[in-house]
């Protein structure tokens, strides 16, 4: 799937209609969309745009208190999210805390027959590997979409994984049932995926994707692997302002690698 926001700013002048973003992703073989789940209006064009071409669609929430959820899980719903990706940006609070309202959360989406994922993402309740491992140790059935480049830079993870990281990281990829394709460094959440410089990163991602993948082809289950390069201030600039790399050819990069890791799997069986 390729990411509507990460579709924005793509080029000079307006913004395309939704409509003609989901052409253009159609047209460049992704299988769906994910479509930020707050505005009724949006979410119920985009939804149409896309069941017209036979595309799914991850909806993204990104609540920020309690409450702010049941209302983004009533969209979801109604005009037929696949699944539930969720941010959960709340407030600076021990692990408990955090825990008592996720758990709210996963039974108001099992309440309307919707599948949940906590998202790992910096400044949410999954801010860096620490706070993510503390929440599992609590919810130890929570099933993660994982969007690695966060906790990397979340946590100041570096090449090669130390002893220490490896096994914390590939606890947090064990409860991985979907994943947002993006490279980035310890430092940087972000990096143009085909740059040399890039090579070392783009490889260890490529790994850690497929250590999902194996997993989740064994188990027979439908798995999303969303494309989501963000423009600025996620992608990288020069001194004018624009963007170092084409950010579009980049995301048909990553589509490209994933897409190629899961058909060695099925092809392989490894």
């Amino acid at each position: 799937m390729q990411s509507l926001w990460g579709m924005s700013r793509l080029g000079p002048g307006d913004e395309p209609p939704v409509e003609a973003q989901v052409a253009r992703l159609h047209e460049a073989g992704f299988d769906g969309a994910g479509v930020r789940c707050m505005d009724r209006g949006f979410v119920a064009r985009a939804a149409a745009a896309l069941a017209a071409r036979g595309l799914a669609w991850q909806a993204q929430c990104l609540p920020r208190a309690a409450e702010e959820l049941a209302p983004m899980l009533d969209l979801a719903g109604e005009f037929g999210a696949a699944e539930v990706n969720l941010l959960a940006y709340l407030p600076p609070a021990p692990a408990a805390a955090h825990a008592g309202v996720i758990a709210r959360w996963l039974e108001e989406a099992a309440a309307r027959g919707l599948r949940l994922l906590l998202e790992t993402h910096r400044g949410t309740a999954t801010n860096g590997v620490a706070e993510t491992l503390a929440l599992l140790d609590l919810l130890p059935g929570l099933r993660l979409t994982a969007d690695l480049s966060h906790l990397l830079v979340g946590g100041g993870i570096k090449l090669p994984l130390s002893a220490e990281a490896a096994p914390r990281l590939r606890r947090i990829l064990a409860h991985a049932d979907a994943l947002h394709l993006r490279v980035g460094t310890s430092e940087q959440v972000q990096v143009p995926p085909l740059w040399p410089s890039s090579a070392p990163w783009r490889d260890a991602f490529g790994g850690w994707w497929r250590e999902v993948l194996e997993r989740r082809a064994a188990g027979g289950g439908t798995t999303v692997a969303l494309v989501e390069l963000g423009p600025p201030p996620f992608a990288p600039t020069g001194p004018d302002g624009a963007e170092l790399s084409d950010r579009w050819a980049d995301a048909l990069a990553l589509r490209d690698l994933a897409r190629g890791i899961w058909n060695d799997i099925r092809e392989t069986g490894t």
